[in-house]
């Protein structure tokens, strides 16, 4: 959870002083001076607060949040499981990508 917070800071700071560069620009012409980008700041911290044990599967310890994370016990890293168009993808979690939240909730 910690390092859930850790991001969203990162990713708020960033918005804050460097929207133009994020997503190759896509934040900044479609969300600066917009309701819309508080709603999904709003929306991505409740996922955040939200987050909760689901099951121990193997090495891993699964949680819900802002995406359905595994944590492998064994490494202390860190994953995420995400679906686009019924297709899943694991990847590895990089909580000092400022775009981490980017794919969910930002998406263009």
């Amino acid at each position: 959870m910690d390092k859930m917070n850790y991001a969203f800071d990162n990713f708020v700071y960033a918005l804050e002083n460097d929207i133009e560069n994020i997503h190759r620009g896509f934040l900044a012409e479609n969300y600066v001076s917009s309701d819309m980008l508080q709603d999904m700041l709003n929306l991505l911290r409740q996922s955040i607060d939200a987050t909760s044990y689901v099951t121990k599967l193997g090495n891993f310890v699964v949680f819900n949040g802002p995406y359905t994370t595994l944590w492998d016990v064994r490494t202390n890293e860190v994953y995420f499981f995400t679906t686009v168009h019924m297709a899943g993808s694991i990847w590895r979690a990089d909580f000092n990508d400022r775009e981490l939240f980017i794919p969910m909730f930002f998406a263009d």
